[in-house]
């Protein structure tokens, strides 16, 4: 495997983004772009990036703003000023165009998770990515009124902030703080990510991984979630589209899978090809025991689509 690394501008025209190629050493047989979540980075998916480009799958994808290195250009945990959402997709369908004209002719499919997923939803709503499949890991579905309730609470706190840079405990903890609590006894406050300690610790320990995000952060993935949540956002054009959703049966971002089915009923009812796999574990599945089987159901997805 070759690695690449290359910067684009942003949709913000102030920041550069940073992005990976993963390139088989032989024949590139189909692509694969990669969506990471909040509070992590593109090289969480390394293991996956392996797995694919021994199979001749070439894997790409970026560090959204306020992450991982692009992040280190900006403030970590901080989209934009404005738009942020908006500026996040427009990134993602950037870095899809550039790499699919690179190589013309070649099955392009969709992998995002959890926020990476949302991102992704949105686009698929919106059509604005020419892909062959899209692969949503740990989603979910967020209700209405939950969102509602969350914009009242976090614009008045962002209201009272110093910076728009600042985070606040109290929308930290109304948005991740019932997470680990779904969980007997846990040993820390990431314990939803994966039920491997080494994996939990591993994430604890990345720098780049489980920094405080603004409030005006928040505000944006609720901008996402708003978009996501609406059946009428689904219309003719998404028929016979083929989606695969992968989820863990602890995972409390899909409501231990009860999310994930309101999603599946939602595709499925809009027309759209859709697949759902539900598999022991908890919320990232490319960090837990099953992870073998998790990457062999991508790849055939893949050659599939």
């Amino acid at each position: 495997m070759k690695v690449t690394e290359f910067d684009y501008k942003s949709a913000d025209n102030i920041h550069d983004i940073s992005a990976y190629a993963c390139i088989p050493d032989g024949e590139v047989k189909a692509v694969l772009q990669v969506i990471h979540g909040v509070a992590e980075h593109f090289w969480r998916y390394g293991e996956l990036c392996e797995f694919l480009t021994r199979r001749g799958i070439l894997v790409f994808g970026n560090d959204h703003l306020g992450h991982g290195k692009t992040g280190e250009k900006g403030k970590f945990g901080f989209f934009a000023e404005t738009n942020g959402w908006e500026y996040v997709c427009r990134d993602t369908v950037k870095l899809s165009e550039t790499v699919k004209a690179k190589y013309p002719g070649k099955k392009l499919i969709a992998f995002g998770h959890s926020m990476g997923s949302f991102i992704l939803r949105t686009l698929f709503m919106q059509n604005r990515l020419d892909t062959e499949g899209y692969i949503l890991s740990g989603t979910g579905h967020t209700p209405g009124i939950v969102i509602k309730g969350g914009r009242f609470i976090s614009r008045r706190i962002y209201k009272k902030l110093d910076s728009k840079y600042d985070s606040s405990d109290t929308v930290t903890r109304l948005a991740f703080g019932s997470y680990s609590k779904a969980f007997k006894n846990p040993r820390t406050g990431f314990d939803w990510i994966s039920g491997d300690e080494r994996e939990v610790d591993r994430y604890i320990n990345d720098r780049y991984c489980g920094f405080p995000l603004s409030v005006s952060l928040f505000l944006d993935m609720l901008d996402g979630l708003d978009i996501i949540r609406k059946r009428k956002n689904y219309n003719s054009s998404h028929i016979g589209k083929k989606v695969l959703l992968i989820s863990g049966k602890s995972d409390p971002v899909g409501n231990m899978g009860k999310g994930v089915k309101k999603v599946y009923k939602a595709m499925n009812k809009a027309g759209i090809d859709t697949e759902m796999k539900l598999y022991e574990g908890r919320h990232e599945l490319l960090h837990e025991n099953v992870r073998n089987k998790v990457m062999e159901d991508i790849y055939g997805f893949i050659l599939n689509s």
